[in-house]
């Protein structure tokens, strides 16, 4: 009846199907029967006489889905989807040309190696005219569940050498997940803690966080991949430091 703050999406469901309201950038959503209602202005006066005046720009979509509620429903990933679209991104002839040229030398003439930053390289797979079929495939940061969502990846605040990454749980659920870190992300990985919001590690005072490392599994694949595991309740969020060999 009242309305309530939602990001991304507000959903209506019964056993076994339901329609979410999706949106790019609004947040006030209410409800009254089977009516659903997104806020697009509230426009008010005070303390800012001039709120919300002029051009508004805004998407929105009607998702309906089989499923009871939008966890069965994939509501949360196609709320993502709308909110960031895929990107396509195309190489010049000449420029992949001429990386295929700086690799003629190698053994395998489809790999390089480009120097992205000074604490790690960004690896690329460029198809080769002898294997036209082969595609880049490789994700920075995998989960194994699909209820815990990446929302974040950033430098630290206070060591620019170091990634942090932001994660929920999504669906109402507990339990444990794994997650693998590429080694285009992160090559050696040191260590894995996690931390408050503010990037901040527990104290003897506080206890909020355990202070002991995350133990970590590495070369799981024989290809450079990390493993670790995390245990979320119900809509937690977690954030984890990645901290690379110096």
């Amino acid at each position: 009846k009242f309305e309530v703050v939602g990001h991304r999406w507000a959903d209506i469901s019964e056993e076994g199907y339901g329609v979410a309201l999706l949106n790019d950038c609004k947040y006030g959503y209410s409800a009254r029967k089977s009516n659903i209602s997104l806020s697009l202005l509230r426009s008010s006066k005070a303390p800012n006489p001039h709120a919300d005046m002029g051009e508004h720009r805004f998407r929105y979509a009607l998702y309906p889905h089989q499923g009871s509620g939008p966890s069965e429903g994939g509501v949360v990933e196609e709320g993502y989807s709308l909110n960031h679209p895929l990107r396509v991104v195309s190489l010049l002839r000449d420029r992949v040309e001429e990386m295929q040229q700086q690799q003629a030398s190698t053994e395998n003439k489809g790999r390089m190696t480009v120097d992205s930053s000074s604490s790690s390289s960004l690896q690329t797979e460029l198809r080769s005219k002898k294997e036209p079929s082969k595609k880049l495939q490789a994700s920075l940061i995998r989960t194994d569940s699909d209820r815990v969502v990446l929302t974040a990846m950033k430098q630290a605040e206070d060591d620019p050498n170091c990634i942090v990454i932001r994660m929920y749980e999504a669906k109402g659920g507990r339990g444990k997940v794994g997650v693998s870190i590429s080694p285009l992300l992160v090559e050696f990985l040191q260590s894995v803690h996690e931390v408050n919001i503010l990037e901040e590690e527990g104290n003897e005072e506080t206890k909020t966080l355990s202070r002991a490392p995350i133990a970590i599994r590495r070369d799981v694949d024989h290809q450079g991949h990390h493993e670790f595991d995390l245990y979320f309740k119900p809509f937690e969020i977690k954030t984890i430091i990645l901290t690379p060999n110096s």
